[in-house]
């Protein structure tokens, strides 16, 4: 019971709303390692009592059915219940020494007239911001390659385009645009140049234009694509909206995923087919150049959406 108590009074006595919400996830990530059952009905506690809001579990219902049935955080692995809170304890001590040394933090990443850490990312004197629900799809692949991701609506297009090449699983060693209304939002500002006012292209930069430019209505499409080489074209599909409250943190969450991205540079959707039958036919004379080609722990198959989130996440708070 002491763990228990300890636990609770942790999280309720944190003063940013922000802070319960990051330790709350923890704890009911840590706690579906170690299958930690007896800390449910602590949990009802903190959800009907203090309303303590959790990004991994938004309801009781959903942290009652992570922590009984397992959790995919692989970098999370705690033997048992009281080595778990011990884990906790350790790194918010160590957290508090960390601020201690650092009194301007807070400061820097929230600003009361400048949001300065979120600038490159989000277009933040955007209003009536919402949270949407992304399905992207990776037009015409041999295997379905699909990830759903939530991310707020005013995200800049550049910082979006980073966010798809981390969640699919691409290096980001090629230009990417997106497509959308017959308009073209590459990387750079580009001119519009002759030829592209011959052919009717007309290019904007990304970091002009939020998701919300181009998208804004549920079930609408816009194309993505990624290295004009291979020509990867990824349907991005808007599946639904909500409006996110003023007190939740910005934030872009993995929701789901199938399947590997194919390896860079295999010659784009035709490639990527052939070298699946190559690897599935072990008599090809292009096996074994194959096989020694592509990364030896290549799993067209294998999609971690831990690893993935935890990605993202460096990406937005690195």
């Amino acid at each position: 019971m002491k763990y228990l108590a300890w636990v609770s009074t942790t999280i309720v006595d944190c003063v940013e709303e922000t802070l319960q919400a990051e330790l709350l996830d923890r704890l009911i990530e840590a706690a579906a390692e170690a299958n930690a059952t007896e800390l449910l009905p602590l949990l009802k506690t903190l959800y009907d009592k203090y309303k303590i809001l959790s990004v991994t579990a938004p309801t009781y219902k959903d942290a009652e059915n992570i922590i009984r049935n397992g959790n995919d955080h692989e970098y999370i692995q705690y033997n048992s219940l009281e080595e778990l809170l011990d884990g906790m304890k350790e790194k918010e001590e160590n957290d508090g020494m960390q601020n201690d040394s650092m009194n301007t933090y807070d400061d820097f990443f929230w600003d009361d007239n400048d949001d300065y850490f979120w600038d490159d990312i989000f277009i933040t004197n955007q209003k009536n911001v919402d949270m949407f629900t992304l399905n992207v799809t990776l037009n015409n692949a041999p295997l379905e390659i699909m990830r759903q991701i939530e991310v707020p609506s005013n995200i800049r297009l550049d910082a979006l385009a980073e966010i798809l090449t981390i969640a699919m699983g691409w290096e980001g060693s090629h230009l990417n645009q997106f497509k959308a209304n017959g308009k073209f939002y590459e990387e750079t500002n580009y001119e519009e140049d002759a030829f592209n006012k011959k052919c009717g292209l007309k290019k904007f930069g990304q970091h002009e234009y939020s998701l919300r430019d181009l998208l804004n209505r549920k079930g609408n499409k816009i194309l993505w694509e990624y290295d004009f080489g291979d020509s990867w074209e990824h349907s991005i599909t808007l599946e639904s909206r909500r409006k996110m409250p003023a007190y939740e943190e910005y934030a872009v969450k993995l929701l789901k995923g199938k399947n590997a991205c194919p390896p860079e540079d295999v010659g784009g959707v035709i490639g990527y087919k052939h070298l699946l039958e190559v690897l599935d036919n072990p008599k090809s004379p292009e096996y074994m150049m194959m096989k020694d080609w592509v990364s030896p722990n290549f799993n067209p198959k294998k999609f971690s959406k831990a690893k993935t989130q935890h990605l993202i996440d460096d990406y937005l708070y690195e």
